[in-house]
């Protein structure tokens, strides 16, 4: 991201100051669903309400597979297009439109499934429309397909790899509202169509079939969930579109056969999320889940259960038989479970889950019940695929991390199902039992004719019946096109072989470029190519991906150009629905019963919610906001990762000396240490980005050693002692950062009252 954010970043009110208006107006969503592909045009419309220029940053998710097609932007009367181009080139062509006071719009990944878009140099009252599309491949289950399009990005654990203005984050007042029509292809006409996540409407006009929501707009707090079920599954089919250098053709295949129908044992570990984001409706569906899984094992079948949030809780001890006596303690199990862990250290639950599966002919396979709201996931596939270990997941919530928990399934050969409250569990779990009990298909292969190259996947793809699979490749002779088949063999020795003809009309491309089925297939390329050959497949193709961005500059007149940096205005998202089981914004911390002070935690409690109302009329350190010397060194304070430094390069290490002093123990003096740096470093929230984050980081490490104290018993009776020993500048600091977790590291409640030599301290006015 460009690197001037820092400089114009603006703080974003809190507590009684009057917030900015939103800039993104609302959203317009028009989808074509299709037996094969799905296509989707998002309209997004931005307004600057404000009296000075002001720049739109708007981070959004888009469902995983997702490729756009088509980007453009109207201001006015005009209809500007851009073209993608290397991220470096993009970002450069951006700031230079800025520094100029041209109008300029770049859209690029985040990560994969998040996008986020920068609406450069709004003057006010301007507005603008961005507009774009993308293409998703249906993938059918059965006669089951799920279609999926998320509309807000619930709070994640951990550190985000993002520009730290890009972060997205919930705003309990922000109220964004989407407006949609889906119409559905002439082969869905006689599907079944249910939709759990909005009410919706059919009209039928003209012999087409269109779906619209019951009211004009919705709050844009939850996923839109279609679930379309037809009594006539495709066993097959072949899709062919104009390629640069000749024709490309997408094969898709439902494979039912009797080989892979054969009964084996299951042996899973069961990986249940109990951190604090999951309170509610989730870990009700947890539950569930887990509960539905109990119940269909039998004498054969094995199954360990681990629940994690901050810290790893194995509840077996081991893989359990699912006889008789197994399954009376594993449901005792499942009454234990709660959202009373905290964080959500999935990394760390997955490393214990593989550990419990090793032991036997091959891995046990791995059953997670998540969420999935984690920042920086892709470390977390990265080391489950090393491990070798399949991952069944089932994603619950209503803005569950879809493009996570699809990549982590598929890069371990497993399978994923989502799930929103008001969807019914046991069909799921069952679903995922019938791929586990299916014989494992191996030597996984593509048969193309003669002479096609480009093809992808690039290795073998994981097999249950009835889940399709697709796959691509560029022809060399379309006067004899043939067939492509699927062959793979059963653990039973059994070969099988299923085959799609090669036939039909050739798209073309549109506007120069090639066709949807051409770059369906370039984007599928990407991931297993060098970066260089990456960015020039996309770069040939028109792709947006992670190796190259969209941008457009809105060239003006002398007369229409702005003067100076714009006005950095984040848009905020709405926060996910019941979230955390109070749709309270509260993305660092989790809370159960409350405690009233550091010193009533007991292993039946977690943090303590009660220091934020106690300390919600606290004055804010003036000198926090004046500290010029402070703020100077930011960029070299931003760097650093030991909280000691940090208090140091701010002046306070005399202070911080005399509390770690007092501390007793190793463990508590760092906890004091972290609490410190954050309490002091939140007192620069929204004065720069980078500090914000270290912030965060800080208040979360708090975060996991609190829960430690409150996990392990014999130390938290002695941590009880000791913390209220420690003298009241340190219980200051210390609540306050709790404070500050649960308000989200605002401005407000960074300090206590009676931690008056320590105001002292701060108000001097600076050097």
């Amino acid at each position: 991201m460009p690197t001037r954010k820092s400089a114009a970043m603006a703080a974003t009110a809190r507590n009684g100051q009057a917030r900015p208006p939103v800039a993104l107006a609302g959203l317009r969503v028009d989808a074509r669903i299709d037996g094969a592909m799905s296509e989707v045009r998002i309209e997004q419309s931005y307004r600057n309400a404000e009296d000075k220029p002001i720049e739109a940053v708007y981070t959004f998710p888009l469902p995983s597979g997702a490729v756009l097609l088509d980007i453009g932007v109207e201001v006015g009367v005009r209809r500007l297009r851009g073209s993608i181009q290397r991220v470096a080139q993009a970002r450069d062509t951006y700031e230079k439109a800025i520094e100029y006071g041209d109008g300029a719009y770049m859209l690029e990944q985040a990560e994969p499934g998040l996008f986020t878009l920068n609406a450069g140099n709004l003057r006010p009252g301007e507005a603008a429309r961005v507009s774009f599309s993308y293409a998703v491949l249906n993938r059918w289950s059965g006669d089951r397909l799920r279609f999926l399009l998320p509309t807000t990005v619930a709070p994640r654990y951990g550190d985000w790899r993002i520009a730290p203005h890009a972060i997205p984050e919930a705003d309990l007042h922000a109220e964004n509202r989407f407006s949609l029509r889906v119409a559905l292809g002439q082969d869905l006409r006689e599907a079944r169509i249910s939709c759990p996540s909005h009410r919706l409407e059919a009209r039928d006009e003209g012999g087409a079939r269109d779906l619209v929501l019951a009211d004009a707009t919705a709050a844009m707090d939850r996923d839109f969930v279609l679930e379309i079920r037809h009594a006539q599954p495709r066993p097959g089919f072949a899709l062919l579109g104009h390629g640069p250098a000749g024709v490309v053709a997408l094969a898709s295949f439902q494979p039912f056969m009797p080989g892979l129908e054969r009964r084996v044992a299951v042996d899973a570990v069961a990986v249940i999320d109990c951190s604090g984001s999951m309170a509610g409706s989730s870990i009700d569906q947890a539950r569930k889940a887990l509960r539905s899984v109990v119940d269909r094992l039998e004498d054969h079948d094995r199954l360990g259960v681990i629940c994690f949030g901050s810290s790893t809780r194995p509840m077996t001890g081991g893989r359990r038989v699912g006889d008789a006596r197994g399954v009376a303690a594993l449901r005792g199990f499942v009454d234990a479970i709660d959202a009373d862990l905290g964080g959500t250290e999935i990394e760390a639950a997955l490393r214990e889950a593989i550990a419990m599966a090793r032991g036997g002919a091959r891995p046990a396979d791995i059953f997670l019940v998540t969420d999935g709201e984690v920042a920086g996931w892709e470390t977390v596939v990265k080391a489950a695929k090393a491990a070798g270990v399949r991952i069944f997941v089932v994603g619950v919530g209503h803005a569950a991390s879809e493009a996570f928990l699809a990549t982590l399934a598929e890069k371990t050969g497993g399978a994923c199902e989502l799930v929103t409250p008001d969807e019914a569990m046991a069909e799921r779990v069952a679903r995922h039992f019938e791929r586990m009990r299916a014989p494992r298909a191996t030597d996984v292969a593509f048969a193309w004719p003669p002479g096609a190259t480009h093809l992808a996947p690039a290795g073998p793809a994981a097999i249950f019946a009835g889940d399709a699979v697709h796959a691509y490749a560029s022809l060399a002779d379309m006067a004899a096109p043939g067939q492509v088949a699927l062959e793979f063999a059963t653990e039973d020795g059994v070969r099988h072989r299923q085959r799609v003809e090669l036939s039909g009309p050739v798209a073309e491309g549109t506007d120069g470029r090639p066709s949807t089925v051409a770059r369906l297939a370039a984007s599928a390329r990407l991931a297993s190519l060098p970066e260089e050959e990456a960015a020039e497949l996309a770069l040939s193709h028109q792709l947006l991906s992670a190796h190259t961005a969209w941008v457009v500059v809105d060239e003006r007149a002398a007369a229409g150009k702005t003067d100076g940096m714009p006005a950095l205005r984040p848009v905020p998202h709405m926060l996910a629905a019941v979230w955390g089981g109070t749709g309270v914004a509260n993305a660092h911390m989790a809370m159960s019963t409350p405690a009233t002070s550091f010193a009533d935690l007991s292993p039946a409690t977690s943090l303590p919610s009660a220091i934020a109302a106690r300390l919600e009329e606290a004055e804010v350190p003036s000198a926090f906001t004046r500290r010029g010397s402070i703020l100077a060194r930011a960029r070299h304070i931003r760097a650093m990762s030991d909280p000691r430094e940090v208090v140091r390069a701010m002046g306070f290490d005399a202070e911080l000396s005399r509390l770690v002093a007092q501390a007793g123990s190793p463990f508590r003096a760092e906890l004091v240490a972290n609490a410190f740096a954050a309490a002091l470093l939140a007192g620069m929230a929204g004065m720069d980005p980078g500090i914000d984050s270290l912030a965060r980081g800080f208040a979360q490490r708090v975060d996991a050693m609190m829960q430690r104290l409150v996990e392990v018993q014999a130390l938290v009776d002695q941590a009880r002692h000791d913390v209220a020993e420690i003298a009241p500048r340190a219980r200051g600091a210390l609540e306050a950062v709790l404070a500050e977790l649960h308000e989200g590291l605002g401005l407000a409640a960074i300090a206590r009252r009676e931690a008056a030599s320590l105001h002292a301290r701060l108000d001097e006015p600076a050097a």
